[in-house]
């Protein structure tokens, strides 16, 4: 099961966008402010449940223009339904579990194999007519006030378009839109169908002293792993070792914080048979590793801080860090299954990377994945597929895309 094609329109840079998906690997290449992050925005928001920040700046100019004409009455080219919306192309085959997919399908001829999702954030005829209305009544009001504090049609818009513009998932057939499957009235999940995660391009990630950004990283894949068969000896091993720890400390905090606790035993008026005052460790194994592990980097036999390597390097380990948390948390656990289809976007990966650290990336991100165990046992397949695009090409989004096969 995977994703073919990806339809946009009237968001942001994206008035009239369509993409097509190669298998498992695609790297998508533009100059600046040409819609890749767009891209990126639009699904988080229809996918992962962000639509409650769309803001008005989120429409395209062309269609906010036009919008805006026809309130005003200079044109009447808007007739129905008009808004942001986003589809998406699924084709599956007969090898697929199509369990979680069912409920989605148009019809069942076999000849059709292909989804189409539709998700729209749109304003309908009825309510283009009571916005017309409302503005009126506002602009009139507007008529009473002092023409320095007058405000216009963008105001008007910016603080009430909520109220007009409706939220839709469908599934559509594939010819006739008008033909569909409601997701939202059939209470249809989509969480097991799509699983949608990306890393953005302002990684967290600096040579100043004295930066952790990529130490801080090793807690949140510690609790990736933590239920994690594999790593289960070891796991054990460290939080026997941090309760033996724990005794240990506990004795020296009595000795520490024994003046301190006489004087609260003095001053609070405690017998010598009432409650007993202690200071004891309480090492809790997810929060040490929050502030207390720290990245170091190996050179003639001398351990250097994370902060003194170059930022290309950051960089790199900083992605691989982020990337082993996403796929531990889109194996999720070991009771429950992986979604249909996974994605990870990675947004401008070659950051202060030169072109063979990018060629190597590029050639060793799907083996990654495909080595994954847990994936392979649940019946995750991974297809080897490799692509480079120039170093001069210097913001992408990564599209990755993982197929699910049906279990045997």
């Amino acid at each position: 099961m995977k994703i073919t094609k990806i339809q946009v329109q009237n968001y942001r840079l994206l008035k009239d966008f369509s993409i097509d998906i190669e298998n498992e690997l695609s790297l998508i290449i533009g100059k600046n402010n040409c819609g890749k992050t767009s891209l990126l925005s639009v699904l988080d928001k229809f996918l992962n449940g962000s639509v409650s920040i769309f803001s008005f700046d989120d429409f395209n100019l062309d269609y906010k223009k036009e919008l805006k004409e026809n309130i005003e009455e200079i044109t009447s080219t808007i007739t129905d339904k008009t808004g942001i919306s986003l589809k998406i192309f699924i084709e599956y085959t007969d090898s697929d579990n199509l369990s979680n997919i069912s409920k989605l399908m148009m019809n069942l001829d076999p000849s059709n194999n292909k989804i189409c999702l539709l998700f729209e954030y749109i304003l309908t005829a009825e309510e283009l007519a009571n916005i017309k209305k409302d503005y009126g009544i506002f602009k009139i009001s507007e008529q009473t006030k002092p023409e320095t504090s007058r405000k216009g049609i963008d105001y008007f818009l910016s603080n009430n378009f909520t109220k007009y513009f409706c939220l839709n998932k469908k599934t559509v057939d594939l010819i006739d839109n008008s033909k569909f499957i409601d997701i939202e009235k059939e209470k249809i999940s989509l969480k097991d169908v799509i699983n949608y995660k990306f890393i953005k391009a302002n990684r967290d990630v600096s040579n100043k002293e004295p930066d952790k950004s990529l130490s801080t990283l090793s807690s949140k894949i510690y609790e990736g792993i933590e239920a994690d068969e594999e790593h289960k000896s070891n796991i054990e091993k460290f939080k026997d070792t941090l309760c033996d720890t724990d005794i240990s400390l506990g004795t020296i905090y009595e000795g520490i914080f024994e003046k301190t606790i006489d004087k609260v035993k003095k001053f609070g008026g405690i017998k010598p048979d009432d409650t007993k005052i202690t200071i004891a460790s309480s090492l809790q194994h997810r929060d040490l590793l929050k502030g207390n592990t720290t990245v170091k980097y190996l050179h003639d036999n001398v351990h250097l801080p994370e902060n003194y390597n170059g930022l290309g390097y950051m960089n790199l380990i900083s992605m691989i860090f982020e990337i082993e948390i996403l796929i531990n948390d889109f194996k999720r656990t070991k009771y429950e299954k992986p979604a249909d289809i996974n994605l990870l976007f990675i947004e401008e990966p070659e950051a202060h990377t030169h072109p063979q650290m990018q060629y190597i990336f590029i050639k060793n991100i799907t083996q990654r994945l495909y080595k994954s165990w847990r994936w392979r046992k649940q019946g995750i397949t991974v297809h080897h597929q490799y692509a480079f695009i120039p170093y001069c090409c210097r913001k992408r989004i990564w599209w990755y895309q993982v197929s699910k096969k049906r279990e045997k």
